[in-house]
C-alpha cells in the first residue's frame, strides 16, 4: 500500500490530527484524551522557540483523506561550546494500528530526518520504546546514552503495608525509615556551611531569576540544554497534562538563584522531571539534599529520577542512598552525515546531564 507522506498545517489540519492521537497515543483510559485539543494549542502555538514540525501519512487511495500516521520533532535549543544549538527531540510518532504492517512508519521518519536541515535543526535526539530502535536506525540514529531509572526510598512502611500485612515487617520497615532520615541528615552535615547561606522555596511558575541563574552558570557546561523561563515555563508549567512544580535554592536574605528542580508527584511518589544547578559540585549537591529533606517533610514515599547515564552524577546519586530501579529504552542522536566532525565528536563525548522532561514531551 502508498502512503502520502505531507507536513501538518496546524492552522487548518488540527481536527485531522486529534483522532488518531486519541486512537493511538492518548486513549480514554489514560484519562487525558479530553486534554488532546488543549495538548494540540500548546504544542504548535506556544512553545516559545516555534511550533512542532509534524508530517502525517494517510492513504494515497483516492477519497481518503484520515491521516493513519504521524511523527513529530519538537524545537529545543542546547549550548555546546558557547554557541546555541538549534535541536530536534522525537514526539508524538504513531500509526493507526490497522496500518502498521504496511510501512508508514519508515517513510515518515526519513521525512522527518530528510527535512531536519532545511527545518534549521543541527542534529536530532529520540527515546523511542523498544520495538521501534531498529527503525530508527535504518533512518540513521545511533545510540547516544543509556538511560536509567533510580530510586530513593523515604517511607520503606508504605511499601511494606502494601505487600505484607504483617504487623513485624510493618514495624520493621517504620524503624528503617527513622535510620535513613537519620542518614540523610547525616549526609547535610559537611553541607552545612553552605546550607546556613541558603533558603528554599516551592513555587508554581519560574520567573526572572531563572534567566540570570542561566546568565551566571552556562559558562560552567560544555553541552547541556538551555532553560529560559520562557521556555520552562511553557514545558512544565503551563503543559495540559501534568502538574508541575519548581522546588528553589536561593541565597539566603536574596533573590539569588542558586539552582532548582522541577517535580510532579503521583501518589506518594515524587518524579524529578529536570533540574539545573549553578555548579555540579556543591551546588548541586545542597539542592539535592534540601530537596530530599522537604520531601521527608511532605511525607513523601520516594523520590524517582530518570536521568541520562552520568557517571558523576551517578556517584552522587549512590551516596544519597539512591538505588538504580531498572534499566530504560536509550537515548539515540542523528547527526547530518556532512556536520562537522569536531562538533560530532565532542557532543558525543560530553557528559550531558539530562533528565526525563528533556527527553520527551
Amino acid at each position: 500500500m502508498r502512503f502520502e507522506i505531507t507536513r501538518l498545517d496546524p492552522s487548518s489540519q488540527r481536527a485531522d490530527l486529534i483522532p488518531l492521537w486519541r486512537d493511538n497515543l492518548y486513549a480514554a483510559a489514560s484519562g487525558k484524551a479530553h486534554l488532546l485539543g488543549k495538548r494540540f494549542d500548546w504544542i504548535y502555538r506556544e512553545n516559545p522557540d516555534r511550533p512542532a514540525t509534524t508530517w502525517v501519512a494517510r492513504p494515497a487511495a483516492d477519497g481518503d483523506t484520515a491521516v493513519v500516521g504521524c511523527a513529530s520533532l519538537y524545537p529545543r535549543s542546547f549550548w555546546f561550546r558557547n554557541e546555541e544549538l538549534p535541536v530536534g527531540t522525537g514526539c508524538d510518532f504513531a500509526v493507526a494500528k490497522a496500518f502498521r504492517v504496511f510501512g508508514p512508519a519508515l517513510s515518515l521518519q526519513r521525512s522527518l530526518v530528510n527535512n531536519s536541515l532545511n527545518d534549521g535543526f543541527r542534529f536530532l535526539f529520540v527515546r523511542p520504546d523498544r520495538p521501534s530502535i531498529g527503525l530508527f536506525r535504518r533512518v540513521g540514529y545511533r545510540r547516544f546514552r543509556d538511560v536509567e531509572r533510580w530510586v530513593k526510598v523515604l517511607r520503606p512502611e508504605r511499601y511494606a503495608e502494601d505487600i505484607n500485612n504483617s504487623q513485624l515487617v510493618v514495624a520493621l520497615s517504620r524503624l528503617a525509615a527513622r535510620g535513613l532520615e537519620v542518614l540523610d541528615q547525616a549526609f547535610r552535615a559537611p553541607l552545612v556551611v553552605d546550607l546556613l547561606r541558603t533558603r528554599t522555596e516551592i513555587i508554581d511558575h519560574p520567573d526572572q531569576r531563572f534567566d540570570a541563574l542561566w546568565a551566571e552558570a552556562s559558562s560552567r557546561y560544555t553541552f547541556a540544554e538551555m532553560r529560559s523561563s520562557s521556555y520552562l515555563r511553557w514545558r512544565y508549567d503551563t503543559i495540559p497534562m501534568q502538574r508541575n512544580r519548581f522546588f528553589c535554592l536561593a541565597s539566603r536574605g536574596g533573590d539569588r538563584l542558586l539552582g532548582y528542580i522541577v517535580f510532579s508527584v503521583e501518589g506518594n511518589i515524587v518524579d524529578i522531571e529536570d533540574l539545573f544547578a549553578r555548579d555540579t559540585g556543591r551546588s548541586l549537591d545542597c539542592l539535592l539534599v534540601e530537596f530530599i529533606h522537604a520531601m521527608h517533610r511532605e511525607g513523601m514515599s520516594a523520590i524517582s529520577v530518570v536521568f541520562l547515564d552520568n557517571r558523576a552524577f551517578k556517584a552522587k546519586l549512590k551516596r544519597m542512598f539512591f538505588l538504580k530501579r531498572e534499566q530504560m529504552n536509550p537515548l539515540l542522536v542523528f547527526f547530518d552525515p556532512l556536520a562537522p566532525a569536531a562538533m560530532k565528536d565532542g557532543i558525543s563525548q560530553s557528559e550531558l546531564l539530562m533528565f526525563n522532561g528533556g527527553m520527551d514531551i
